[in-house]
């Protein structure tokens, strides 16, 4: 079974990737058990109804809170939930926390396990591609506010991640593509051979039988560039924010209810792609390349509908990327290799959002 090290020293634990894994978390909770640990599950209720046999059978009568889906519950009112759940359960400091879900609920619940009790462990089990090659590995957990996109959170890494592939068999196309959007996005910024993989094969679906392989390269990509920036302290993992100051200013500007996360990711990463053409780092031909990969995922290159210009530039100044009120952009140098940019003027932005069907 493909096993990826995330190397955090204290911190370290392991990915295991894989179909019907349940017998890896089984043997974990039997050694929480032997450890006398308190467990508890919080998952959405998609997954408590779609999967509730499997639930049973892995954590029997363990406590569960199930949150209603949607990146509009990934808020602080949804928090104190979580805090007043595992305060009902008589959770304690050595009790352990088990995320079941996309990324909402791996932020919401990595989140509630860093703040409750100044901390305790909690595992990842994500259930959606999106989850599984970006947001369950790394330790960012979050909340949104209204003014924007995780700007409350902090760095907790996990005590394990189990992504099992089986989950993605009953993901709902558009949820799958989405996730696709960050595999793409990992490829643009650090592997040029993965990118040309994505070029040239077939479009990958939940069934295709490479698609173990490209979900450990893209959570190995993130997982070498975490090890060297755990904290988003030296710049090198504010790489992985490709297309996303761009995405999020999207998804805070409609409200979190148009488009997915991967799908507000993908006009980010072809306004990227477009940047990094008009500062001159990348071709033409290297911009139609990246759209015409975009494009064959069936991700959008464009707004569904246009969006004012001035709400989306409050959405980027409010971005956690901002500093001493100079919004950073990852740019592409080519593909497979990005670094950040401070060189962004008012006027470019301007025309990047007018190119993708914004207003004035």
């Amino acid at each position: 079974m493909p096993t990826i090290h995330i190397n955090l020293e204290d911190k370290s634990y392991n990915i295991l990737i894989g179909s019907d894994i349940r017998k890896e978390i089984q043997k974990t909770l039997q050694d929480l058990e032997y450890k006398k640990h308190s467990i508890v599950v919080i998952t959405d209720q998609n997954i408590e109804k779609n999967y509730k046999g499997l639930l049973d059978e892995i954590f029997g009568i363990t406590p569960r809170f199930a949150l209603t889906p949607g990146e509009a519950n990934k808020s602080m009112a949804r928090l104190e939930e979580c805090h007043e759940f595992l305060i009902n359960n008589h959770i304690e400091r050595t009790s352990a926390i088990f995320a079941i879900g996309g990324g909402v609920v791996g932020d919401l619940a990595g989140f509630a396990a860093a703040t409750y009790l100044r901390g305790i462990d909690y595992y990842q089990i994500p259930t959606s591609l999106l989850a599984m090659v970006d947001s369950s590995v790394g330790g960012k957990t979050s909340v949104n506010l209204k003014s924007g996109k995780n700007l409350v959170g902090a760095f907790y890494q996990p005590k394990g991640v189990f992504i099992d592939t089986d989950f993605l068999k009953t993901l709902p196309p558009q949820e799958f593509i989405s996730g696709m959007a960050e595999v793409i996005k990992h490829a643009l910024l650090a592997d040029k051979n993965l990118f040309e993989l994505l070029e040239t094969s077939s479009v990958l679906t939940a069934k295709s039988p490479e698609l173990t392989a490209i979900i450990e390269k893209s959570c190995q990509i993130k997982a070498n560039i975490i090890k060297d920036d755990e904290r988003d302290k030296n710049g090198k993992r504010a790489l992985l924010n490709l297309g996303h100051t761009f995405g999020h200013a999207i998804e805070q500007a409609t409200d979190y209810k148009e488009y997915l996360h991967g799908e507000a990711v993908s006009i980010g990463l072809i306004m990227a792609a477009r940047l990094s053409e008009l500062l001159g780092y990348i071709d033409k031909s290297q911009f139609i390349r990246i759209k015409s990969l975009i494009e064959k995922y069936g991700l959008p290159t464009k707004l569904k509908k246009s969006i004012n210009i001035a709400k989306l530039n409050k959405a980027i100044h409010c971005d956690k990327k901002t500093e001493a009120g100079i919004t950073h952009f990852i740019v592409l140098n080519k593909i497979g290799e990005a670094h950040e940019d401070k060189k962004v003027s008012e006027k470019l932005l301007h025309v990047l959002w007018l190119e993708i069907g914004a207003e004035d």
